[in-house]
């Protein structure tokens, strides 16, 4: 088994450096040999996948059938759970509650309805107002000339202007 990275030695010389990259670019050779073999490999999943793919669409799609005709003749189900075909057992079961739009409503619309005067004491607690930082206004404003926001009061909010450092280590052989 090889080393973690708690257990692998200190680098301590350019040597070291140079044997540890080789190694580097040695597990690069493999990992791109391997992908090449799970290509190969996930084309032919993928076109399995796809079959697969169509033929859970003809399912949906016949079940969707069966369901508006249920819909349409309601005294098939009546006072039964399910209603048992040669093939399948078509029956309707609840869900958990859920609040819905009403046919024909959007959110736009029913968010609109709710903000009307003398219906917003009553709905005012059910409109959600997402707080979050603006980090992108933030960083617009620390490159004006003349920013609304010092390091000192960012600071005082937990926040600073800083740039990640991401370490790379690219192989050369391929």
């Amino acid at each position: 088994m090889p080393p973690t990275d708690e257990q692998s030695p200190k680098i301590n010389s350019l040597d070291e450096a140079e044997s540890v990259g080789g190694i580097i670019a040695h597990i690069d050779i493999e990992i791109k040999a391997k992908e090449v073999r799970k290509g190969k490999l996930q084309m032919a999943v993928q076109r399995r996948g796809k079959q697969i793919g169509e033929l859970q669409t003809r399912r949906d799609c016949h079940a969707l059938r069966l369901k508006d005709w249920c819909k349409e003749n309601p005294e098939l189900m009546q006072g039964k759970e399910s209603l048992a075909l040669r093939h399948v057992t078509l029956s309707f079961k609840w869900g958990n509650y859920g609040v819905f739009l009403l046919e024909d409503w959007t959110d736009v619309m029913a968010l609109k309805a709710m903000r009307v005067k003398k219906r917003l004491k009553k709905f005012y607690d059910f409109i959600r107002v997402k707080h979050e930082i603006d980090r992108q206004s933030i960083l617009k404003d620390s490159k004006a000339d003349e920013p609304i926001l010092s390091t000192k009061s960012l600071a005082a909010v937990g926040l600073e202007i800083d740039r990640e450092r991401f370490f790379y280590c690219e192989s050369k052989l391929s």
